[in-house]
């Protein structure tokens, strides 16, 4: 079962937000259903370099965070 990170999962989600967004995202989600539909057959290096190039530039998308890692973790300073 997913679970939201705390920080999110603690915030108030009023019903007409949530009302809003979804009012915005179906005709979305409904034109990329028609698109995608015919499923056309994908070559697999194709779909390899693609979602490579999704990640990449997800990566650098300021609203994209990953978790910390051993070098992004910040210095402490030395107990003695």
């Amino acid at each position: 079962m997913p679970v939201f990170p705390r920080r999110i999962a603690v915030r108030p989600l009023p019903t007409r937000h949530l009302a809003a967004l979804v009012q915005r995202a179906v005709p979305v989600l409904r034109y990329l259903e028609k698109l995608i539909r015919p499923r056309w057959p994908t070559p697999l290096e194709a779909t390899k370099r693609l979602v490579g190039a999704v990640v990449v530039l997800a990566e650098h998308h300021p609203t994209v965070h990953s978790a910390p890692s051993e070098q992004r973790r910040p210095r402490t300073r030395d107990p003695r």
